[in-house]
């Protein structure tokens, strides 16, 4: 039997090498600036977004890739395997698990089984890399969807932006509003509740802030060992990587993988952003 083929899109936030590697098909939001529209990672990378940003002066929109995208991307998969196993960004924040789902019915000769994340970013990505690893191996639709609950459980999502005017016109971050108006100019700490993005604390400097997202790390850990540890950022690789050196000494996780926030999160998260997720041990 052909092995499961795994499918994401563009808000996996998972470095280009292990999607070569592990043959990960990945189907990207649309940029929209008032010029016209890029495919996130095809067209458009994050440095060129920034450019763009700043010459044409709008806050770009994203759109989600239509079903027909997906009825492509699934028909042409189906020449491989029987099964494909499509994880997203969640129900919650984006529409893109419907757009997969009306596709996925357009291709009735492969069975697929398009999965909700409750999510985004490198917590999905670390379901999809896992989800990769185990068809690789051989593991059947079932084992994979068991192994891609077991991660959501255990991974856990920490974000901060500069950029506050983005994370208030995205409209999908609950307090987002709130800490973009404040007198006083602070940096928030974004997480997901029930699969819904929210301001849940703010604090005054980069050092604070990152202090206070490890010490949330640690508290979600309850009991549990970190044991990876990935890092996104918009374009500041440098100050991700001064945060590595800190989250290796308070975390102590097996590995840490530093990777970049592609343009569709930025228009959420502003540039300059940097989230950090751990994966905890079960």
């Amino acid at each position: 039997m052909a092995k499961v083929k795994i499918v994401t899109d563009s808000t996996c936030s998972l470095p280009p090498e292990l999607i070569s590697q592990y043959g990960i098909t990945v189907v990207p939001y649309a940029i929209q600036f008032a010029s016209g529209s890029y495919r996130d990672g095809v067209e458009i990378d994050i440095k060129q977004f920034e450019e763009k940003v700043r010459s044409e002066g709008d806050m770009p929109k994203t759109a989600i890739p239509s079903p027909g995208e997906f009825a492509e991307v699934y028909r042409a998969l189906a020449k491989q395997t029987d099964t494909i196993v499509s994880i997203h960004a969640g129900k919650k924040i984006s529409g893109i698990c419907g757009s997969a789902e009306l596709g996925a019915a357009e291709v009735p000769e492969v069975q697929v089984e398009v999965v909700d994340s409750n999510i985004t970013c490198m917590p999905m990505g670390f379901m999809v890399l896992e989800a990769a690893k185990a068809a690789e191996a051989g593991k059947t639709k079932d084992d994979i969807l068991a192994l891609v609950e077991k991660v959501k459980e255990n991974t856990a999502f920490f974000a901060t932006s500069v950029e506050l005017e983005f994370i208030k016109e995205s409209g999908r971050i609950v307090g987002a509003e709130e800490a973009a108006e404040s007198a006083v100019k602070v940096k928030p700490i974004i997480t997901f509740t029930e699969g819904v993005p929210q301001v849940i604390e703010k604090a005054r400097t980069q050092s604070a802030v990152f202090g206070r997202i490890i010490e949330l790390a640690r508290e979600k850990a309850a009991g549990r060992t970190v044991e990876q540890a990935a890092i996104v950022h918009a374009n500041v690789e440098e100050i991700a990587l001064q945060f590595k050196e800190r989250v290796e000494k308070e975390l102590a996780p097996k590995e840490v993988m530093v990777t970049q926030l592609g343009p569709t999160l930025t228009v959420h998260l502003g540039p300059g952003s940097l989230v950090l997720v751990p994966f905890y041990g079960s």
